[in-house]
């Protein structure tokens, strides 16, 4: 008899454990069939899963099956068990995770329950195993037997410990489960917002820009023309990152080639209308984040600005290369023109404009090596880690 119940007891265990690892499903479908498994292993009427109250007040039933009707029961229609009524019988289930009652009506542990909820349903003998999570008891995996009282076996109540480890494991797995989904939405819900923040952002900035431009066209002093020229510029390259961001996942890295040849594109529109200058762009196929992507940009928006405007006497009728490289971590940044060069006695701590001044301090933010040189031409190569 003993191998009989222990066979039909490892059957049992290994169908529920297979239901215990689903994080999603109908969470009543699989208490349901518990209870039926429960019932029918042990051969008792009642089985029940119940739960502990989010104020820890009272266990509320999440499912009771009778195996005389095949009924599943929940809910409202069964009365809680309220700790404060019943402090014996909560105390052996913390102190001890299980009440074993052969006599359920006189036990001490359980007798609290006689009246409300035993003696009405017949109920003569009780065996229980604490559900617990991180600890804490959580619930009750509840044996109910009705008629002569019954003498629960040291493999029975194994099994019903262990019935209760795989409710506890189920009801774990899907609060993961839908703490995961509760997140999923989260940042789905902040990528959006932040989705439409960076495309204000990049329309205010595209109308900074056109003003600025605007405001150039009615100047007449060269001085304020080349000034909000080069603030138009500037604002450009923000803005064109920004929509960058809004073409790819916004919280993650764009495409560095793509970046750069939109910047590049814009220059030249802007101070060689007629193509005559010869640019070559070569970028290696990586990404950067936003964070370095910016002063990146506006780096080179400065330094091909000066480049069409200073290098070629009469207008660019020569060449200048943009070149990006990625090398064991590191970015090489070089843009260089074959023109008029540097004066020779130019010192970049000291000479040059606002534009240079903001090339350093950018550089510095990306803590890298500014370069300057002046050989057939000018070449300026930035160096930075990723």
């Amino acid at each position: 008899e003993a191998a009989k119940r222990a066979a039909a007891q490892r059957r049992a265990i290994a169908e529920l454990a297979v239901g215990a690892t689903a994080a999603d499903g109908d969470l009543l479908q699989n208490l349901q069939h518990i209870t039926e498994v429960v019932s029918a292993t042990l051969e008792i009427e009642h089985a029940s899963i119940w739960r502990l109250s989010e104020d820890g007040e009272s266990l509320e039933c999440l499912d009771l099956y009778k195996a005389d009707t095949s009924e599943h029961t929940q809910g409202d229609l069964i009365e809680p068990v309220l700790v404060a009524q019943h402090l014996r019988y909560f105390a052996a289930l913390k102190t001890r995770s299980q009440v074993y009652a052969h006599d359920a009506l006189s036990d001490p542990r359980t007798a609290e329950l006689a009246e409300r909820y035993l003696k009405p349903r017949g109920i003569s003998s009780l065996l229980d195993s604490s559900i617990v999570l991180g600890g804490q008891l959580t619930g009750v995996v509840s044996c109910e037997h009705i008629g002569p009282k019954r003498t629960w076996t040291p493999d029975e109540e194994a099994f019903v410990s262990t019935v209760a480890s795989l409710v506890a494991q189920l009801f774990e797995n899907r609060e993961k489960h839908h703490a995961q989904e509760a997140l999923q939405q989260q940042l789905e819900e902040k990528e959006l917002l932040l989705r439409e923040t960076h495309h204000r952002i990049k329309n205010n900035l595209s109308s900074i820009s056109s003003l600025l431009s605007l405001q150039a066209q009615d100047a007449t002093h060269p001085e304020t023309v080349s000034a909000l020229e080069a603030a138009a510029g500037r604002v450009g390259s923000m803005s064109r990152l920004y929509e960058r961001m809004l073409l790819s996942d916004v919280s993650g890295e764009i495409r560095v080639d793509h970046y750069l040849q939109d910047m590049v594109s814009t220059v030249l529109e802007l101070y060689d209308e007629s193509g005559s200058c010869n640019v070559e762009v070569q970028v290696d196929d990586f990404a950067l984040g936003a964070k370095q992507l910016f002063p990146l940009g506006i780096i080179v928006n400065e330094l091909l600005t000066n480049t069409m405007k200073y290098a070629f006497k009469g207008g660019c009728g020569g060449k200048v290369q943009v070149l990006a490289k990625l090398h064991n971590s590191e970015v090489r940044l070089t843009v260089a023109d074959d023109g008029i060069g540097l004066p020779e006695d130019f010192d970049p701590q000291t000479q040059g404009g606002f534009g240079l001044s903001l090339v350093q301090m950018l550089a510095s933010q990306l803590q890298a090596e500014l370069r300057i040189e002046s050989v057939h031409g000018t070449q300026i190569t930035l160096t930075f880690p990723v």
